[in-house]
């Protein structure tokens, strides 16, 4: 990941403090925690070219939080290992990880084989 420009929303909360509410592997892939919620990941630059496939990492952002806005991002950078764009999970349960957040204006300059934002089944219809 080249800049990072992640905010969180007044309204975010969840039972982990602040600073856990994004963290890293060491890929590189940022990974926005379940039962967190509220957050604005907005205007960054993804460099998905060091993607290695360990540990599950094959996408460049993995969300596990809740009711975020994910706009106006920028992937670019391939990898063998590089599955999807963005992706969401629930660890926990659909109310409390992984669903109701809105993607928008992402640009994807890398081709994926998978999808460019790939939603766990739990959370409905994939936006892309």
């Amino acid at each position: 990941m080249k800049r990072r420009h992640i905010q969180l929303a007044d309204g975010a909360s969840g039972p982990r403090k602040p600073r856990d509410l994004l963290t890293s592997t060491f890929t590189g892939q940022p990974q926005i925690k379940e039962e967190t919620r509220g957050g604005v990941i907005a205007g960054n630059s993804f460099d998905g070219s060091g993607v290695s496939g360990a540990n599950f990492a094959d996408s460049v952002l993995d969300l596990k939080g809740v009711g975020y806005q994910v706009v106006n991002n920028v992937t670019s950078g391939a990898s063998p290992r590089l599955m999807d764009g963005f992706q969401t999970h629930v660890i926990t349960e659909p109310a409390t990880s992984g669903c109701n957040n809105t993607f928008r204006n992402n640009t994807f300059n890398v081709q994926v084989p998978g999808k460019p934002v790939a939603l766990d089944s739990r959370c409905g219809i994939n936006p892309q």
